[in-house]
């Protein structure tokens, strides 16, 4: 690899933190985000089983995670009992694991941009795990009535803590 490649290679670096900190939703809509802004922006949507966690490091491209996901129902944008194999960027990684094989979860992820990558919208609000119990536990920005200042769904409250069968059709609902 030449020099100048090298270089341009780590002088972009820090703009793709900044870029996955946008495309993760934290930047731009840190607490306002609401469950109707988490639907509308997912290009994926699905329940499913964590398969295999892969590292991907390589001195020539950006590092990054390989997940694939036994998609349990497909929501939107796949389909149930697909196996879906996606690419975050490896810096999502650096303070904690999200994901670990194994584990059950409910996803809503932006479509893979130019280069390869996705994340969940809003991050957490965008990644919710599904326990034992076969329950989801919705985080705040889930649960407010009023989300953002807005109504974006107008008469109606999710639960703090749902089963899993019964928030899937209630997003199925909802994201039509």
């Amino acid at each position: 690899m030449s020099a100048l490649r090298k270089f341009l290679l780590l002088s972009l670096l820090p703009l793709v933190g900044t870029l996955s900190q946008v495309s993760s939703g934290e930047a731009l809509w840190p607490k306002t985000m609401g469950a109707g802004q988490v639907m509308a922006r997912a290009g994926y949507i699905f329940t499913g089983t964590v398969m295999t966690v892969k590292r991907i490091d390589s001195p020539n491209a950006v590092a990054k995670v390989e997940v694939t996901f036994r998609v349990d129902r497909g929501i939107r944008g796949v389909k149930s009992g697909q196996l879906l194999t996606i690419h975050e960027w490896g810096g999502l990684w650096a303070d904690r694991e999200r994901y670990r094989v194994g584990q059950s979860v409910v996803l809503f992820l932006y479509r893979t941009s130019k280069l390869g990558l996705t994340s969940p919208v809003g991050n957490s609000l965008g990644q919710l795990n599904i326990d034992k119990d076969g329950r989801v536990t919705l985080p705040p920005g889930w649960t407010a009535e009023n989300p953002g200042g807005r109504a974006s769904e107008p008469g109606a409250r999710w639960k703090s803590r749902m089963n899993v069968r019964d928030f899937t059709r209630e997003v199925e609902r909802r994201a039509e």
